[in-house]
C-alpha cells in the first residue's frame, strides 16, 4: 500500500474519543504493514511516542513505535522473524518485510507502578490502549494513531470527493488523551501528571525535555521548569550512557544553545556535562 496522505482529508476527524484537528503528515508503508499484520491477526495496533509526533509536524520520523493488545507469545507467533528486546516488559523489533529499512519495536499495553534507579520494577499488562498512555513522559509523546483505521478513513475521503457513497467513518483513528495536539500547536513540552513525580521516578526526563525543546525549538512549560530547578539534583543519579545519548542529541540540534541555556537554568548542566566521565 503507498504512504498515507492526511492531506487527502480536511478539517477535523472524529473519533469515539472526540474531535481531533490534524496537520498534514504521512504514514509510512512500512509503518502501516507492520501494524496490519497486527490487525489481520485480530489484534490492535497503535502507532505512538515520537513517530506520531514528527509525522503530524510534518517531520521525517527515525524511530518508529507500535503498541498493541497482543502478549509476548502472540508477538512472536505473528513476527517469528522479530528479534526480543524485552521477555518481562514484552517487546520486539521487527523489520517492515516490504520497507527493511523500517523497523519498529512492539510493546504490549502496559501500565506501570514503582520505579527504582530510573526504571519500573512493576508492570501490570493492560487490554486497552487508554491503560498504557498514562505510563509516558510528555503529552506531545502520548499521542496514538490506528495505521489501519486511519488509510481507511482517508479511503472513504477520497470516495466522498468522488461523489461515491460513504458510510460514516469509525474506529478510533488517533487518540489524543492529555492535549498533546495543543502542546504541539503552542509549542509546549508538559509532562503527564504531576512533574515532580515523573522526574523522581526517573530523572533523565528532564535531560529528555531539554532535548526535545532544542530538537523542536520548544518551550519547556513553566511548571515542568520549575519542577526540574527542584529536582536537578537528581541528575547524579541518571545513567551516565544514558545522559551521554540524551545530551549528544541534543548538541546535534540546530537549536542546541537553546538547550544548553534552559539545563543551565535549571540547575542540572553541572551534574551532567561534569559526571559524565566519571560515570563511564
Amino acid at each position: 500500500m503507498k504512504s498515507v496522505k492526511a492531506k487527502e482529508l480536511s478539517g477535523r476527524m472524529r473519533d469515539p474519543l472526540g474531535d481531533v484537528n490534524m496537520r498534514t503528515f504521512d504514514v509510512p508503508d512500512g509503518l502501516y504493514s507492520l501494524a496490519a499484520r497486527l490487525e489481520n491477526a485480530g489484534f490492535e495496533a497503535y502507532a505512538v511516542g515520537g513517530c506520531v509526533r514528527d509525522m503530524i509536524m510534518g517531520r521525517k520520523p527515525w524511530d518508529f513505535d507500535l503498541t498493541t493488545n497482543a502478549d509476548i507469545d502472540s508477538l512472536q507467533e505473528i513476527f517469528p522473524e522479530a528479534r526480543v528486546l524485552s521477555e518481562k516488559y514484552s517487546v520486539v523489533r521487527v523489520k517492515a518485510a516490504d520497507k527493511p529499512e523500517i523497523a519498529a519495536d512492539i510493546a504490549s499495553y502496559r501500565r506501570e507502578g514503582a520505579y527504582e534507579n530510573g526504571r519500573p520494577i512493576e508492570i501490570f499488562f493492560v487490554d486497552e490502549i487508554e491503560e498504557d498512555l498514562p505510563r509516558r513522559d510528555f503529552t506531545i509523546n502520548a499521542l496514538a494513531l490506528r495505521p489501519v483505521y486511519f488509510a481507511e478513513t482517508v479511503r472513504k475521503a477520497a470516495e466522498r470527493r468522488a461523489g461515491e457513497p460513504s458510510s460514516t467513518d469509525g474506529g478510533a483513528q488517533l487518540i489524543d488523551m492529555f492535549g498533546g495536539l495543543e502542546d504541539i500547536r503552542r509549542k509546549r513540552i508538559r509532562t503527564i501528571g504531576n512533574a515532580d513525580k515523573r522526574f523522581a521516578e526517573d530523572p533523565l526526563r528532564m535531560l529528555r525535555a531539554v532535548r526535545l525543546a532544542a530538537q523542536l525549538d520548544f518551550e519547556i512549560d513553566e511548571e515542568v521548569q520549575r519542577a526540574m530547578r527542584s529536582n536537578s539534583r537528581l541528575l547524579a543519579m541518571a545513567s551516565g550512557e544514558k545522559s551521554g545519548s540524551e545530551l549528544a542529541k541534543m548538541l546535534n540540534t540546530e537549536h542546541a544553545g537553546k538547550g544548553l541555556a534552559m539545563l543551565l537554568e535549571c540547575g542540572g548542566a553541572h551534574l551532567v556535562l561534569g559526571g559524565l566521565d566519571a560515570k563511564r
